[in-house]
């Protein structure tokens, strides 16, 4: 366990200003002022030009300066906006708040007429980011295209005349010119890398990057000229001009692109050292009130406090100190002097003052100046400040996650044993355990698991290709309200539908048919039906209350067609013998609920008992219990199967079967027990393997298909029966003392109108859910 900075620090701090009041070193202080900011800012926000609808000579100043509210103004708040949210009990709304922005504007970025804008790339990091916690993809897709036709269509212009802002050809534009950039177009490229695993993002951020820092970082002052205009010029008192915002963005920069850098990255240590020497720096010339001021080097010039450059340098300074690479001892009192001062200059309202508007350069400051970035750029800072100060005063450890294959895994599902949570935290009650990201003040939603050893704690994390990822577990205090989890797994029992049982995720939803339905409409099947997806929101329960779920209304529709048959990966038995028909139980009999997300889905179901025939006049009966689990972020459900076998020692077979798109039973509801062991070899999955098997199904009338998957992890091969393929056929050989047997298998399936447009995109994915599943992710623990 750890304890980090001793209270007794922040206490002397405190007394130095009767402006930062005693609440303000509790966590729930510092949210309380991060909701009072945010809260005006969005009762407040500027208009934009985008938007203005009158005379355009008449458009107001303020509108003029903010073309659209997609620009790089309200990305820097939307970056805190986006931390709040990640913090805070009301984190539903201030994500449905950015949510609503990036779907009213299509998840676009902004456009001045060339895509080598960076100010136009900023708001992609906020979509990235918000993608990553709610598992929308669609927030993706306009930023990777944005940033893809970057990466084919590289600056070609020479460095000395591309990056000279003062010529009047604009090819300035091309490269990241002004410093200010690298806080605007670096971290939404390290953050495409977070989320696509793709290295080429961070190669073509870390070339850029450095091209620009060789020809704008002052190597004697460790401060960045805001662009070629001021290489010559100089303050009144004869220093070079360093803006202090300009530099202020770079910091904010650095930490954010260090957030997503793997640590293996060979040019990490570089950045690293860069924000040292940059803190350094900020540190020497911190004011006595905790503000830096618009001119770093003449102060005197500029007396007036600067409420965005001290937000971007706290939130640098806290991010430090939080992640290890600044020395707490000079850094953590500094950070807390620049929130005292901050703090004195945010009315009772929420209105941050003392901002120095859109500008390149120094310039007077009043108290009444504002804009958006800067209450980013405090909420920024109050993020890191409040995950400090809970680190602080709560016992904590943190656990490293390795990813040990080259492929990326996207929210893959941690588990971590009630031992370890005691170790690192000293209580193994996964109810009283927080998670944050080592390097972002996100908490991330968790859920008990209970497990056969006893509970367990799960969350979900992104670990690149070969990469290692390190998360604080922390002891919850008394009374801690967190954010409210993002509803992302689902299942349970419908009796508004004929006792079906339900399940989905942000991929995927499922049903198998219950009792009522036999005397329905005669459907009597242990088949399993799939429905496809284009939004990661949960949707059965909308889908069931309309009722009209076989066509698409722009979430996803009911595609598949179960009738007699076994559906999706269903199981058929049979007596061993080659030749002999395959047998499966009908609608479920009895459920039981065991988990109902926001991250893993599982329940059982009991099946009626089924009585085939074996050798001679024996007969053997199965009574099959399987247990269904789903997990957030992926397309596959495991089903663990337990079979009870009378007479006790009997020998049979089981496979899981796939029903063909071609086959006519799937098209009638009168139930079919058995299916003939009459191979079809002219019938051939999409793809298949040893055991494995995918499919890509036309769905009749839409346009579009449903790729579907089986893997069940054994030795025989897969083979065609009557109207199906069973992959793969297990032995179960006559044991007189075995009354039950168990088995594994996985179901997966996708869309070909979201997830995956192709077969060969949805082969990919079948074969690396099936590589990571057979290596899992290692668990370490750092003292």
């Amino acid at each position: 366990m750890k304890t980090l900075l001793p209270l007794l620090c922040i206490l002397c701090a405190s007394a130095v200003n009767p402006a930062f009041g005693g609440e303000a070193l509790a966590p729930a202080g510092v949210l309380a002022h991060m909701h009072r900011v945010a809260d005006w800012q969005l009762d407040n926000m500027p208009p934009t030009a985008d938007k203005y609808t009158g005379d355009p000579a008449s458009m107001p100043r303020i509108a003029k300066a903010h073309p659209t509210r997609l620009d790089w103004t309200f990305a820097a708040y939307y970056a805190g906006h986006l931390a709040l949210a990640g913090l805070s009990p009301r984190s539903a709304d201030y994500l449905d708040t950015f949510a609503k922005l990036g779907r009213e504007e299509n998840w676009r970025l902004p456009f001045r007429g060339t895509r080598y804008h960076a100010d136009d790339h900023a708001i992609g990091q906020c979509y990235l980011e918000y993608a990553l916690r709610a598992h929308d993809s669609a927030a993706v897709g306009p930023t990777q295209e944005f940033f893809d036709f970057l990466l084919a269509n590289p600056p070609k212009n020479p460095d000395a005349l591309a990056h000279d802002i003062s010529t009047k050809s604009r090819q300035f534009l091309e490269k990241w010119s002004w410093c200010d950039a690298l806080f605007m177009a670096p971290p939404s490229l390290a953050r495409l890398y977070e989320y696509t695993g793709d290295i080429r993002y961070l190669d073509y951020m870390n070339d850029r990057w450095w091209h620009t820092t060789a020809y704008l970082y002052d190597k004697d002052e460790h401060l960045y000229y805001r662009d070629s205009r001021y290489f010559e010029k100089r303050e009144a008192n004869g220093q070079k001009v360093f803006w202090g915002r300009g530099n202020g963005w770079v910091l904010g920069g650095l930490a954010r692109i260090l957030q997503s850098m793997p640590a293996a990255y060979p040019d990490r240590p570089r950045y690293e050292q860069l924000f040292r020497d940059m803190c350094g720096r900020f540190l020497a010339l911190q004011g006595a009130d905790g503000l830096w001021r618009a001119s770093l080097l003449d102060p005197a010039s500029y007396p007036a406090p600067e409420t965005s450059s001290t937000g971007f340098a706290a939130y640098a300074f806290a991010w430090g100190v939080n992640a290890g690479l600044l020395d707490r001892a000079a850094y953590w009192p500094a950070t807390l002097k620049a929130w005292r001062g901050l703090l004195s200059h945010v009315t009772p309202e929420g209105k941050v003052g003392s901002c120095q508007p859109i500008g390149a350069d120094p310039r007077k400051i009043t108290e009444d100046d504002t804009d958006v970035y800067g209450p980013g750029a405090f909420l920024l800072a109050g993020a890191e400040i409040y995950k400090a100060l809970l680190l602080e005063q709560n016992p904590h450890g943190i656990l490293s996650v390795q990813n040990p294959t080259g492929i990326h895994r996207r929210w893959s599902t941690v588990e971590v044993s009630a031992a370890r949570l005691r170790e690192l935290t000293g209580t193994d009650n996964p109810a009283d355990i927080l998670v944050f990201d080592a390097l972002t003040p996100l908490l991330r939603d968790t859920q008990t698991w209970q497990t056969d050893a006893g509970p367990a704690l799960l969350f979900q994390a992104t670990i690149p290709p070969n990469d290692t990822r390190r998360f604080i577990l922390v002891r919850k205090p008394a009374g801690f309200q967190g954010p409210q989890p993002v509803p992302l797994a689902h299942a349970r029992f419908a009796p508004d539908r004929h006792d079906d049982y339900i399940w989905e995720n942000d991929r995927v939803a499922h049903r198998v048919y219950g009792p009522a339905l036999v005397k329905k409409e005669g459907t009597d099947t242990n088949g399993i039906d799939v429905f496809v997806k284009s939004t990661p929101a949960l949707v059965m329960d909308d889908f069931y209350k309309r009722g009209d779920y076989h066509r698409d209304h722009g979430k996803g529709y009911d595609p598949y067609a179960v009738g007699q048959s076994r559906g999706l990966g269903a199981p058929a038995f049979r007596a061993a013998g080659a030749g002999a028909p395959w047998h499966s139980p009908g609608n479920y009999a009895t459920h039981r609920p065991i988990a109902d997300g926001p991250i893993r889905a599982t329940f059982e179901l009991t099946y009626p008992p089924v009585t085939i025939p074996a050798a001679g006049a024996a007969t053997i009966t199965f009574t099959e219990t399987r247990r269904f689990t789903l997990d957030a972020g992926s397309h596959f459900t495991r089903l663990d199967s337990t079979i009870a076998v009378t007479p006790v020692g009997a020998s049979f077979e089981i496979a899981p079967a796939l029903a063909r798109n071609d086959w006519p039973g799937r098209k009638k509801h009168a139930p079919k027990p058995a299916l003939a062991d009459t191979p079809d070899t002219a019938a051939q999955p999409a793809a298949s393997d040893e055991n494995w098997l995918a499919d890509w199904q036309p769905n009749k009338g839409e346009n579009d298909a449903t790729g579907l998957a089986v893997w069940f992890p054994a030795d025989t091969a897969m083979k065609p029966v009557e109207g199906h393929w069973l992959l793969p056929a297990i032995p179960v050989p006559a044991d007189a003392g075995t009354a039950t047997w168990s088995a594994t298998w996985y179901i997966g399936a996708t869309w070909s109108k979201s997830w995956h447009p192709t077969l060969e995109s949805w082969r990919q994915t079948v074969t690396d859910f099936i590589k990571t599943t057979e290596t899992p992710l290692r668990l370490g623990t750092e003292k």
